[in-house]
């Protein structure tokens, strides 16, 4: 009662499911058998995508400062003991990702690397005249693509056009990128695919 379930992802040899409560700063695990839901860890913030490494060993949770996407900041990135509940390592802190926006993020099939969306673009360096403004009016076009190793390592950004691109999952072979990129109205979004260094970039859907 109260909550605000925002992200699910499931564990399905465990019969597991967790749940991020943007309402209560809570992430919940829910036993699929028994319907039993638990505690899984109390979050300083609002916990927002839950991304669960291929061997369910490993969790990368993203948190808001509030709950209503509307600066693009976010308050923690934390890379969690998918079993014990425990944070492994703070991502914080690192100036990469220090009070901005990370979410949408998810492990590779070999579980070496994390593809995810980010607006720091917007927050680290000085903007123009027409980018502030963009800022102000919708802070999503300044997401973008970027790869990192799982340990948090090694940030590369992959994309760089105006408008919103997020929702990035590798394929199942581990040798591309698959996401979603809106245009610059923020109304259409199109499907598209590109390799891990961020080249060979096409449009798979045309809405």
């Amino acid at each position: 009662k109260g909550g605000a379930m925002r992200h699910m992802v499931g564990d399905p040899a465990r019969s597991v499911v967790y749940t991020s409560d943007m309402g209560k700063a809570v992430i919940w695990t829910t036993d699929t058998r028994s319907y039993k839901t638990t505690k899984f860890a109390k979050t300083d913030s609002h916990p927002n995508t839950i991304a669960l490494s291929p061997d369910k060993k490993q969790a990368c949770i993203t948190e808001r400062l509030t709950l209503v996407f509307d600066s693009g900041r976010h308050a923690a990135v934390k890379l969690w003991d998918a079993t014990a509940g425990a944070v492994l390592k703070d991502l914080s802190a690192e100036k990469e990702f220090k009070g901005n926006h990370m979410c949408s993020a998810s492990y590779s099939p070999d579980g070496s690397r994390i593809v995810f969306s980010s607006m720091r673009d917007a927050y680290n360096r000085t903007l123009d005249e027409r980018e502030r403004k963009a800022l102000e009016e919708n802070p999503s076009n300044f997401a973008e693509i970027y790869l990192m190793n799982a340990d948090g390592s090694g940030q590369t950004r992959l994309t760089t056009s105006w408008g919103y691109d997020g929702g990035p999952f590798f394929t199942h072979d581990g040798s591309r990128i698959v996401w979603r990129r809106f245009d610059a109205s923020g109304l259409i979004a199109d499907i598209w695919t590109m390799k891990l260094d961020g080249s060979d970039q096409r449009q798979i859907t045309d809405f």
